[in-house]
């Protein structure tokens, strides 16, 4: 066995309380340490990059490569994006019908939302793998995508769909396709209720009170606001769907 892999047994047992021995318990802190700076150099349990502040949009598409192509799709994956920037807008964003932005440093969604919103021409946006934060009640609108169609949030920690999804759909007219699969705690009845302790009327009733204004014919007709109208396919695997009643819920929704 590696030294580091008896660091690791060491730790594991020390904090499972195997050894009450001070002298041994100071063979587990020094393998320990041992095993820290092992895997510091090593790089395999510490990832030092998210250790340091990201990088702007801007920054990381200044130094993409793209395909000799128009529209330009940019692949901007594990680039350590985590805003959008403020610099004046490129000829490459004017022409972005595509982005992956998986696997950076996005925990606000808004961030990801103001980079998209560089992009007038954008069709496509991959975000999986940020780990998002719930948006405030009080945080104001977020930007308008008026041409987005697909949206991928795949495993991205979500955990309420009234301030992690929900809250996207005045911002996205236009969208038919929304990945959510691989969040299993985002439909728990907790995150589809604003009260972890309601029931389930209670759940019904207060999804179709947030409903959220799209600016649809259907208010004029007295009826309820529908969720991204235009949508077509919503990918939902691993997202903690147990019973009929959470599908009903989110039926009500669309």
């Amino acid at each position: 066995m590696a030294s580091s892999d008896k660091g690791f047994v060491s730790v594991a047992l020390g904090l499972m309380g195997a050894s009450t021995d001070l002298r041994t318990r100071q063979i587990h802190l020094i393998s320990f340490v041992k095993f820290r700076n092992t895997m510091l150099q090593a790089g395999s349990l510490v990832k030092p990059n998210l250790l340091m502040r990201g990088v702007t949009f801007t920054e990381a598409l200044a130094a993409a490569e793209y395909p000799p192509s128009t529209p330009i799709h940019a692949i901007l994956k594990t680039t350590r994006v985590d805003r959008a920037g403020t610099a004046p807008m490129s000829i490459e964003e004017e022409r972005l019908v595509f982005i992956n932005l998986e696997e950076n440093l996005f925990h606000d969604l808004r961030d990801a939302m103001e980079c998209a919103a560089r992009c007038p021409q954008l069709l496509i946006l991959r975000l999986g793998k940020n780990k998002f934060a719930p948006m405030s009640p009080s945080a104001p609108p977020l930007p308008l995508l008026e041409r987005l169609n697909t949206l991928t949030l795949t495993a991205c920690g979500l955990t309420s769909w009234h301030k992690q999804v929900a809250c996207l759909s005045p911002s996205l007219p236009q969208l038919q396709e929304l990945s959510l699969g691989g969040n299993p705690d985002l439909l728990q009845k907790q995150s589809l209720a604003r009260s972890s302790s309601a029931s389930v009327d209670e759940i019904s009733s207060e999804i179709d009170a947030v409903k959220l204004d799209d600016g649809d014919d259907n208010l004029s007709n007295g009826q309820s606001p529908l969720l991204f109208p235009k949508l077509k396919v919503l990918e939902m695997t691993k997202c903690g769907i147990s019973d009929w009643t959470q599908v009903r819920i989110l039926i009500n929704e669309f």
